[in-house]
């Protein structure tokens, strides 16, 4: 049996997100912007800064992207 990846949204710098609820985030539950995405496989490839100007790196998983509704 094969295991396909699960495909995991793709984010872009300038994007608003929150940060999804885990003991092993940091800033769990706060929203930030991505500020610079590494597209080498690593473990962390999404920056996000935070209105303190403290950054993080986290997964997409991680990760929830915030829509303002029109």
């Amino acid at each position: 049996m094969s295991r396909v990846k699960e495909q995991t949204e793709q984010f872009h710098i300038g994007d608003n997100v929150r940060i999804k609820e885990s003991i092993r985030s940091p800033y769990a539950g706060q929203t930030g912007t991505i500020c610079d995405v590494e597209n080498a496989e690593s473990r962390s490839e999404y920056l996000v800064r935070f209105p303190d100007y403290l950054r993080f790196r986290y997964t997409a998983e991680e990760l929830e992207l915030i829509t303002i509704a029109a």
